[in-house]
């Protein structure tokens, strides 16, 4: 969805920084499809109906018979897609699985409120040398996001911080300056983004989404990739706390809340994984994040609980925090387990 090629700011009006300023890679931009004319969020649904009518075609010719079953899957963006579609094209589908995908709300919250915090305060974390005692950090955790930790040891291949292995450096100078950038394109195109002139106050820090939703009749845009959470077939969520592009607060538990108050709650299970991180290589040796966790076993089991549900009456079980080192238990009562984990790291 989001596939790019790296390009010179100066001779491209659609570039996007990859890194904040600060950075080693702060010189480095990048040039997303997505921001090409013609192109928009609402281009992903109509395009993963499209590939739907293929794959049944496709296994029609091949089988000589139509599926009985079509299930969606998506991570991240494709989670957002998948909550949206279960919501807006019901009768397409029979279940989906979405893996900590894309929470979006015309008054918040949603990613172009939380990542542009984050960047405001960046360049005073990195000068109190990345104290997690600095009022920038503390900032940053009250904009919802979890603590920062530092990989046991940092690791050449962990280019985004190399030195010190910072999970917040590394989403920093990876995602957070990009994203907010091919977003704020995306959503808001008449904000004119600036990442070349330091003086020009427009570059992703200084976006604010609130001040302009309504001189800029935001609301409109972003209500038509809203997930206001009334789905209307069983879609189970997973998402880890220590998810650092996506704050969890502001998106899996915000999605959870929106099902619920859609009244929509018995179609949904919402599992979240204890210190799982928005990308599952940082936990793998490459970069040595030794304290996240793995998302992707129980994202399997995710869907095997989903074909059950569906194909064979059995309700998957209650929502619930999975522990470190843990699994989707059927009773998480019993195993004394909330459905929101207490805290977002456990040591």
């Amino acid at each position: 969805m989001l596939n790019f090629f790296f390009t010179a700011a100066g001779a491209d009006p659609l570039a996007c920084r990859l890194s904040p300023r600060v950075a080693a890679t702060g010189a480095a931009f990048t040039h997303f499809y997505a921001n090409d004319a013609g192109n928009s969020i609402r281009e992903w649904f109509r395009r993963t109906l499209e590939a739907t009518d293929v794959a049944e075609l496709a296994i029609d010719a091949h089988y000589d018979r139509a599926p009985e079953r079509v299930y969606l899957m998506g991570i991240s963006n494709g989670g957002h897609v998948v909550r949206r579609l279960l919501a807006e094209a019901p009768t397409r589908f029979d279940g989906g699985l979405d893996w900590e995908g894309v929470f979006w709300s015309t008054g918040g919250p949603n990613i172009l409120i939380d990542l542009p915090v984050a960047l405001r305060n960046w360049d005073g974390y990195v000068t109190s040398g990345l104290s997690p005692a600095s009022p920038a950090a503390q900032a940053i955790r009250t904009a919802g996001y979890p603590p920062d930790i530092r990989a046991t040891p940092p690791t050449p291949a962990n280019t985004f911080s190399p030195l010190l292995g910072s999970l917040w450096e590394t989403h920093a100078n990876n995602y957070w300056d990009v994203t907010t950038c091919v977003f704020v394109r995306l959503v808001d195109p008449l904000y004119p983004v600036n990442q070349l002139d330091p003086l020009a106050a427009s570059d992703t820090k200084d976006y604010d989404y609130l001040a302009r939703r309504k001189p800029f009749h935001l609301s409109p845009r972003v209500g038509q990739i809203a997930t206001d959470g009334d789905i209307a077939r069983p879609l189970l969520t997973l998402q880890g706390t220590m998810d650092t592009l996506l704050p969890i607060v502001h998106h899996g538990r915000a999605f959870r809340d929106a099902v619920v108050t859609a009244g929509r709650a018995s179609l949904h299970r919402y599992y979240e994984v204890q210190n799982g991180n928005h990308i599952e290589r940082y936990r793998q040796a490459c970069c040595n994040f030794v304290q996240l966790e793995l998302i992707q076993p129980h994202a399997h089991r995710a869907f095997q609980l989903l074909l059950d549900w569906v194909e064979r009456g059995v309700s998957p079980p209650a929502s619930q925090c999975i522990p470190r080192g843990g699994a989707i238990v059927s009773d998480p009562a019993a195993a004394a387990r909330p459905e929101r984990c207490a805290s977002l790291l456990v040591e």
